[in-house]
């Protein structure tokens, strides 16, 4: 009876002392997947996800990228030993690289040419340039393939620039795929037109050409404009004016006063006064 008791107590101490080992490693491992938890939770890790195995904290979930990787690991070592981490996180796969802009700036005048950009070839560039002198050249090319129709829209927007290049004299270029917009400047009112003319001509299917061209205004002395109203109507034998605003404060005079007609006054410099305009429209 008494070895029976004996074993008993034996059987009872060995499974009371398993229970608490079990009950104790559950213990840890809980804490443990608390507070990694907690402290990823805290990083703005919410993607992560703690797991504990004895003593092992295994890390899952996925990254948005290699550092909140690296950051979560890290974080979880802080707050246990590093050597019970286990890694099993994975990384999101990577958003293509958006396409490079390309994009020329071509600025040219007496003193030389500059260009600067970032193109996807440089063979039509350098057969343009290559008879130019004073060409400062900070261009520069990407590694990456192009998409056939960005080429095809780059090719015939520059071809539309190199060519306006050899028309102006003086001017700021402005090149993206299919797009092509011109600031120049012109010794007259008269090369403006020319000017103009020659650059619509130039427009190419699927390019959008825009251009700007300025002109000095012309100096006129006598600055004279002179209205005449009689039997034959009412006309405009001389018109100055000094700006647009000008010109139609007195057009809008001429015609309360009869005149229903076009009148072709020019813009130019030398007027007496700077009222000249609204005194002639009283």
């Amino acid at each position: 009876m008494r070895k029976t008791h004996v074993i008993a107590a034996l059987t009872l101490g060995a499974a009371a002392s398993f229970g608490a080992a079990w009950g104790g490693a559950h213990w840890v491992e809980d804490r443990s997947r608390a507070a990694v938890d907690a402290a990823l939770r805290t990083q703005g890790a919410d993607w992560a996800e703690v797991a504990t195995d004895g003593l092992i904290v295994q890390l899952s979930g996925t990254a948005p990228d290699e550092a909140s990787r690296l950051r979560a690991i890290t974080r979880a070592g802080a707050v246990v030993d590093p050597a019970r981490v286990v890694d099993s996180i994975e990384v999101a796969a990577a958003e293509p690289l958006a396409p490079p802009r390309f994009a020329l700036e071509i600025l040219h005048n007496t003193a030389g040419t500059s260009l600067i950009g970032l193109v996807p070839d440089r063979d039509g560039l350098d057969r343009a340039m290559g008879g130019m002198a004073d060409v400062t050249d900070m261009v520069e090319t990407t590694a990456r393939p192009v998409a056939a129709e960005t080429e095809r829209a780059w090719d015939t927007a520059l071809d539309v620039a190199l060519s306006a290049l050899k028309t102006l004299p003086q001017a700021k270029i402005s090149v993206e795929p299919g797009s092509v917009t011109i600031d120049a400047i012109a010794d007259s009112d008269a090369e403006k037109r020319r000017f103009e003319a020659e650059l619509d001509r130039m427009k190419a299917p699927g390019v959008t050409l825009t251009h700007a061209i300025a002109a000095p205004r012309p100096v006129v002395a006598p600055f004279t404009t002179r209205f005449v109203a009689g039997e034959g109507g009412a006309r405009f034998e001389a018109c100055a004016v000094g700006d647009e605003a000008g010109r139609d404060r007195i057009v809008e005079a001429a015609r309360r006063a009869g005149f229903d007609g076009e009148a072709d006054c020019v813009i130019a410099l030398g007027a007496p006064l700077f009222w000249w305009a609204s005194g002639l429209a009283i």
